[in-house]
């Protein structure tokens, strides 16, 4: 198509086109634009209208609305709106709970499967599952264990690049020397992940609110989804909760953004209080023993966690919603406790769980087949020299996205 000769900086984005700009934008994948954002948005989409050769944005959001094309440059609309800011082992102390907790307690409920696999939701450019990746690798308590991660994102671009696997300095901020010496190799255009990690990783493009796309992820012990639920309005937000729930294993974990919790999205989750960091865990009956109240206790403790930097009045703050949290806890725990002394209620439990057990891995094994060629998440061609895949991976993908 042939530009339009006019400059970009003329075409100014008026209320009303704003608002159905808006619409669009959260229909499709929850984005909640804020009112102030609409300078912002008329600054990153100029671009878009300039390729297209189109003067001006009402001419722009009638494309989006009617034209054929419309959906696939609303994509690329969310792409230049989306937010992509990310790096290699991001939110260290995440992972290090990762690693030193939730690993241990994931292998050992997997150990009769003997795999474990772990998605990250908004992959971005790729760093996460990367890192994700090895830290898999690294653990003792995976030894034997078929590994896998999924990455998605909403954007091609970003999986484009994810997929490559190549990264420039930038991408290494909280990287140490250590680590990029045995997980990169050095090459003219940046640096390629190893390829003993990308063996396990797999990318494939998702919006989140395509819950009929999920199950090509298959059953996952583990979502890493982080700030991604800031960015969308409340109603979205429980659409992704909700599944996430389904897509987990009982007794599956997810973890969040430091600035992002459940608190009033989501009941349905166990609380997990871990020494550097809070996460969430799919009761392994199914149930949801996740009360509100350890929840509201839970998000004085989330938004500390956010504010460790504050001020000493801060810093109380949190040592005494803590001390909430511990005493909703232990509340819970007795009763939880009196139930379990209710002979009737555990016999009929223990029948019911050792149901689900067998349909959980029944439904597991036929997903394991459809798993060997996920159709969102196509497994790229082997590089030359590189060797087949072995007992701890396949050939990978891609963050919500493609």
């Amino acid at each position: 198509m042939t530009r339009s000769p006019f400059l970009p900086e003329e075409a100014h984005l008026a209320p009303e086109d704003f608002r159905a700009l808006r619409e669009l934008v959260n229909g499709y994948c929850g984005l909640d634009l804020l009112p102030d954002q609409r300078a912002s948005v008329e600054r990153r989409l100029r671009e878009r209208l300039a390729i297209l050769g189109i003067e001006e944005f009402g001419e722009y959001v009638r494309l989006l609305r009617g034209d054929p094309l419309g959906k696939g440059e609303l994509e690329e609309a969310i792409d230049c709106l989306t937010t992509n800011e990310t790096y290699f082992f991001r939110e260290a102390y995440q992972l290090r709970a990762f690693r030193d907790e939730i690993i241990p307690m994931l292998a050992r409920q997997a150990a009769s499967r003997k795999r474990l696999t772990v998605w990250s939701a908004g992959c971005s450019t790729g760093e996460e599952v990367y890192s994700i990746a090895t830290t898999l690798l690294e653990s003792p308590d995976l030894h034997g264990f078929e590994l896998l991660v999924y990455g998605s994102d909403i954007s091609k671009r970003c999986l484009a690049h994810a997929r490559r696997a190549t990264y420039g300095l930038s991408a290494f901020r909280a990287t140490t020397p250590e680590q990029k010496r045995r997980w990169f190799v050095e090459r003219p255009d940046g640096w390629l992940v190893a390829d003993r990690v990308r063996q396990i990783c797999h990318f494939g493009q998702l919006n989140l609110l395509e819950a009929e796309r999920a199950p090509a992820v298959g059953r996952v012990d583990a979502i890493f989804c982080r700030n991604v639920l800031i960015y969308l309005d409340a109603r979205s937000r429980k659409r992704v909760i909700d599944l996430f729930h389904e897509r987990l294993y009982p007794g599956g974990v997810l973890l969040l953004g430091h600035s992002e919790s459940l608190i009033n999205v989501s009941t349905a989750f166990e609380l997990l209080h871990l020494r550097e960091d809070l996460a969430y865990r799919r009761p392994v009956s199914g149930f949801g023993f996740a009360s509100p109240r350890p929840m509201r206790a839970a998000k004085a403790v989330d938004e500390a966690g956010a504010l460790r930097d504050s001020s000493s009045e801060q810093a109380s703050s949190q040592r005494d919603s803590q001390s909430a949290l511990r005493d909703s806890q232990s509340g819970l725990r007795d009763s939880q406790s009196a139930l379990r002394d209710s002979g009737t209620l555990r016999d009929s439990r223990t029948r019911l769980l050792e149901r689900l057990a067998r349909a959980e891995e029944k439904s597991d094994r036929a997903e394991a087949t459809r798993l060997r060629t996920p159709e969102p998440f196509p497994t790229p061609p082997k590089e030359p020299g590189s060797r087949p895949p072995g007992a701890t991976g396949r050939d990978g993908g891609n963050k919500g996205g493609e």
